[in-house]
């Protein structure tokens, strides 16, 4: 059964840091759909790497999916264009992050999901989440009822010798990462994900450098 640590006021933070018994050196980013019997629908899961000045040093995108990025640090599993109408629940599509392997310029990565094409209307479920393991999910978040044709799920950041993994839950009108850039580095702002006020979130899980 996976466990999902709910990053909340009940559960502000926990260690994964090299001395916790949660310790973790990879993380995986899973996106999984599930559509209308003869309904295609093409979600994508990408994974935005920043500097300290929010300048995008490398993407995992459905454009370089299947390729070694950033020296191995980050890899792209590959696009689903049609989602599944069966009945587990199982990844469509996965980044793997190997953060002790992340260049010394990067401060930041964010972790979205967004339908490129079709309708969430003809996807009978929908989810992204982030994973200190293939179990272990750290924060997750349904789809289907979202604001916006994206949502910014999470954003991991570099601090001192080790990592942070903070909620965002931020929607925005982008179907891919390029057009979700402006709201990483402030130029426009995230909605809230169910179309209400934004709410600011900031717990976060401590991760192994």
């Amino acid at each position: 059964m996976s466990q999902i640590f709910n990053l909340s006021k009940d559960n502000p933070t926990f260690d994964l840091s090299k001395d916790s018994p949660n310790a973790i050196s990879e993380m995986v980013c899973g996106l999984g759909w599930k559509t209308k019997m003869g309904r295609d629908v093409d979600l994508d899961l990408s994974v935005i790497v920043v500097d300290a000045a929010s300048k995008v040093v490398e993407t995992a995108s459905f454009s370089n999916a299947k390729r070694n990025l950033l020296g191995g640090a980050m890899y792209h599993f590959g696009d689903d264009l049609t989602g599944s109408d069966a009945q587990t629940d199982m990844d469509n599509e996965q980044v793997r992050l190997k953060l002790s392997d992340m260049p010394p310029s990067v401060t930041a990565v964010w972790v979205m999901g967004s339908v490129y094409s079709g309708d969430l209307k003809n996807v009978k479920s929908c989810y992204v989440c982030v994973r200190g393991s293939d179990t272990q999910k750290l924060v997750n978040a349904d789809m289907s009822d979202m604001s916006g044709t994206a949502i910014m799920l999470a954003k991991i950041v570099r601090d001192g010798n080790g990592w942070k993994v903070e909620r965002v839950d931020g929607a925005m009108n982008a179907r891919t990462a390029s057009s979700a850039v402006g709201y990483i580095n402030g130029e426009k702002s995230f909605g809230s994900s169910d179309g209400n006020q934004t709410e600011k979130r900031g717990f976060f899980a401590r991760l192994l450098g």
